[in-house]
């Protein structure tokens, strides 16, 4: 449209121009847009075409194991090759968009701009054929190191390329890279990482070893350290940790080395005794032996002194063989203490300071004092060994305490005191009625006189203390008591006999108990042996009583003897425990 000078244009002209002007714009858009997509279906076609070539070289190289192609640089070569061209052309047709979008904006939602995305992905999968490529390379060349090969790096490419292909495997860009490609890629590292894995095992039996010396020594056990080189170990055990295998290591090793020694020394009745320590000559190789015990000892006391000089010592050893030993930063020796700490606290509480509580003494004051004395020596060998453990990185400042032992101890003194009463009762009730004891002191049946019961109360009242208990616990314990609450003389076994004073002694301490709860597990410890008694007593003494009239005979006495003595036993106590006739007549 040709405008003369000085003309000015009329609205609907201006509309008329702007129309053409937009035409114009927008032909040229479609023209630029054409070319533009040619050009990116063009690089698309390339880039699929090189994926699939290097599939093909990818199967030639690792499934075919062609000769030719096991060249390190064959495979790499090609890659590099497609993926330079690739950028270049892409960084071509990403600069000519630019341009495009200054024009137009709405090229953002045409189709040159979604394939460009698409290509760019392709683009992005070759870069990482490149880099896992590469990584496949050093693993090639690491293996070809022999016995100076670097183990942790090894792994460390293993586990970046397994975390690169598990990125890959659900992408969608390629045919070629999922179907052809990953697959060979998974075989590959399954099979690297194999041989990594052997490497490491070998090295792990040279390290800590377990060797049978029972013909050389015979009762002997031992464990072999091997530290030559505590850089190398270090870099071995955290490439093992990388792959995920140590911790099962750590694992079978924590449970040989409890078993073989700690339980020894906690359990043995010389602690300092049971393991002996030797060291190389250039303190690369250290040696742990122990002897086996010959017999397993079914009932010890504790002694939580030499218990803890043993552990201290063996401790000791061991962090001095492997104090330079790391795996992933962090000293071996703590991870070994990571998973041993509760089973050692747990184990010293049960296997040392429980069974060091005394409990068979009669007086419990005097009990109460030993286990005072006790307590306090705990205290201070426990503290100490709590901070050698952290000191040596073996236990840190969260790892659990012996705190619930110690602030519950007057429990456990009671539990433990409590347990030696139940332990004595099975014994006297699992005895033959073999030996008896003549009991009771009713011998007529004529009524008693008036008289007869205020001299015999006068008697009772005049007798001490003392004297008292001493007829309690005699066979006679009634002859004090009226002729309605005295027992007929007959015959029981001596284990019933002592049974029933082992009751009355329970009673007797309950009632003098300083709190509430020691009396109360005693009162129901008392309860428990006469349901100990109903429930075992007829079932272990069965055959004798189902063949032998005279044992039927004794049974029946010892439970009639049992029922006259609980029926009187309030009466009996209430003299020599006043103070506790309440507490009774609650029960």
């Amino acid at each position: 449209m040709v405008v003369r000078p000085g003309f000015e244009p009329t609205m609907s002209m201006r509309e008329s121009i702007n129309a053409e002007s937009a035409n114009e714009s927008s032909s040229a858009f479609e023209q630029d847009s054409f070319v533009l997509e040619t050009k990116i279906s063009r690089l698309e076609q390339e880039v699929t075409k090189s994926l699939n070539e290097i599939a093909k070289v990818f199967e030639m190289k690792y499934r075919d194991c062609v000769p030719q192609f096991l060249a390190l640089a064959d495979c790499q070569e090609k890659i590099d090759s497609s993926l330079y061209s690739a950028n270049r052309k892409m960084e071509n047709l990403q600069a000519s968009l630019t341009t495009a979008e200054a024009n137009m904006s709405q090229l953002a939602d045409e189709d040159p701009t979604k394939k460009l995305i698409v290509v760019r992905g392709l683009i992005n999968r070759l870069g990482v054929l490149d880099e896992m490529e590469k990584q496949l390379n050093a693993l090639w060349l690491g293996a070809s190191n022999g016995e100076n090969r670097d183990c942790l790096t090894d792994a460390t490419i293993i586990t970046r390329l397994e975390e690169i292909v598990n990125s890959m495997e659900n992408d969608e860009f390629s045919e070629a890279v999922n179907d052809r490609i990953l697959p060979l890629i998974f075989s590959e590292i399954a099979s690297r990482k194999s041989e990594l894995e052997i490497v490491l095992e070998d090295f792990y039996k040279n390290f800590l070893q377990f060797p049978d010396v029972e013909r050389v020594n015979p009762g002997t056990e031992e464990m072999v350290v091997t530290c030559p080189n505590p850089s190398l170990i270090s870099d071995n055990l955290s490439a093992m940790n990388k792959l995920g295998s140590f911790s099962h290591k750590l694992g079978s090793f924590v449970e040989a080395v409890w078993k073989m020694f700690i339980m020894r020394i906690i359990q043995s009745t010389e602690p300092k005794s049971v393991v002996t320590y030797r060291c190389g000559e250039f303190n690369d190789i250290f040696t742990f032996s122990v002897t086996k015990p010959k017999s397993i000892a079914t009932k010890r006391e504790g002694k939580p002194a030499d218990v803890f000089g043993a552990l201290k010592e063996f401790f000791q050893n061991f962090h001095r063989a492997l104090k330079h030993i790391h795996v992933s930063g962090t000293p071996f020796v703590a991870h070994f203490g990571k998973q041993v700490a509760c089973r050692l606290v747990n184990s010293l509480v049960h296997d040392c300071f429980k069974p060091a509580i005394p409990s068979d003494a009669k007086d419990s004051g005097e009990l109460k004092e030993r286990t005072k004395h006790l307590y306090e020596d705990i205290v201070n060998h426990s503290s100490e060994f709590l901070k050698f453990m952290q000191d040596n990185h073996f236990f840190t400042e969260t790892t659990v305490s012996f705190d619930d032992f110690l602030s519950d101890y007057e429990r456990i003194f009671v539990d433990r005191r409590c347990q030696f009463f139940v332990s004595h009762a099975r014994v006297l009730i699992t005895q033959p009625y073999i030996n008896l004891k003549e009991v009771g002191s009713c011998e007529s049946e004529d009524e008693e006189k008036i008289g007869d019961i205020g001299r015999l109360m006068e008697e009772r009242l005049k007798l001490n203390k003392e004297s008292l208990e001493t007829i309690l616990r005699g066979p006679e314990s009634d002859k004090y008591s009226t002729k309605l609450f005295q027992f007929q003389k007959c015959k029981v076994s001596t284990s019933t006999f002592d049974f029933v004073n082992l009751l009355q002694d329970i009673l007797l301490e309950a009632a003098k108990a300083e709190t509430e709860i020691e009396s109360a597990r005693l009162f129901t410890t008392a309860r428990n042996l006469i349901e100990i008694f109903i429930s075992l007593a007829p079932l272990h003494h069965q055959q004798a009583i189902t063949t032998v009239p005279q044992i039927a005979a004794v049974f029946f006495n010892n439970c009639h003897y049992i029922c006259h003595r609980l029926i009187t036993i309030k009466a009996d106590l209430q003299q020599t425990a006043a103070d506790a006739a309440k507490q009774m007549n609650t029960d």
